[in-house]
């Protein structure tokens, strides 16, 4: 594991257990949550989308990510969540900046209406 690969990793870790929840949330908030949970829901469902967007989409993050792939000492399981690190992190990069971060139940968006199911959900009705 490369010094870079090795600083990375506690980021990557993170970033997957935020995004483990948002599933586990998302699923759900599709399939047992109660009605009325939704709004509740939806509000957990945003934080932890602006927790994801920020470990993802940090400075460090995607300064440890470049670096990492112009390494030739990785692992093909370390290059392949490189690669992907940093596919998403040009997907966040086109979010505008006053779409970032937490949005709780944006405008026309009631408890039980729904977005589509993302790998990544940064507004949540």
């Amino acid at each position: 594991m490369s010094r870079a690969f090795d600083e990375l990793k506690p980021y990557l870790d993170r970033a997957m257990a935020l995004n483990t929840a948002l599933v586990l949330f998302e699923w759900d908030n599709e399939t047992l949550a109660p009605e009325q949970a939704g709004s509740l829901t939806g509000n957990v469902i945003g934080i932890l989308s602006g927790e994801y967007f920020q470990a993802v989409n940090n400075d460090q993050v995607i300064r440890l990510a470049e670096a990492c792939s112009r390494e030739n000492d990785l692992t093909k399981a370390e290059a392949a969540q490189v690669r992907e690190l940093l596919k998403e992190i040009e997907k966040l990069s086109h979010i505008p900046r006053n779409m970032r971060g937490l949005q709780r139940n944006p405008p026309g968006c009631g408890p039980r209406q729904r977005m589509p199911m993302t790998s990544l959900v940064l507004l949540r009705c």
